[in-house]
């Protein structure tokens, strides 16, 4: 899947390993399964049954809500983090492909800039 993220004029394509919500492939065979936690509304071990369509809402009520409460700094350092973490975890190929698409025609500057700065 390619991610496409708008900054400044140009937009980054970023290629990810997993589709949007791939977690729901995880838990696609997982029937009702019970999970015990601590509840801080009652002050005592519950537990709950969850089947897949709960977890899913839940990770995805999680995750939207985990967003929505980020600081913008604290989201550029989240983003600016996976970011590195995939370009580290993909071939040296496949950066200079994302390279490419992102900078176009400047792609062949910004490596002599980066080659004479080194």
């Amino acid at each position: 899947m390619t991610l496409k993220l708008r900054t400044g004029f140009k937009a980054i394509f970023v290629k990810k390993n997993f589709t949007t919500h791939s977690f729901k492939n995880n838990y696609k065979i997982m029937e009702t399964k019970s999970y015990t936690y601590f509840s801080h509304k009652l002050g005592k071990e519950v537990s709950v049954d969850l089947n897949n369509s709960h977890l899913v809402a839940l990770i995805e009520r999680h995750v939207k809500e985990m967003v929505k409460q980020m600081e913008t700094e604290d989201l550029i350092q989240y983003v600016t983090d996976d970011m590195y973490q995939h370009l580290e975890s993909v071939t040296a190929e496949e950066v200079i492909d994302e390279c490419v698409n992102y900078w176009d025609d400047m792609f062949d500057d910004v490596v002599e800039e980066v080659k004479a700065n080194k």
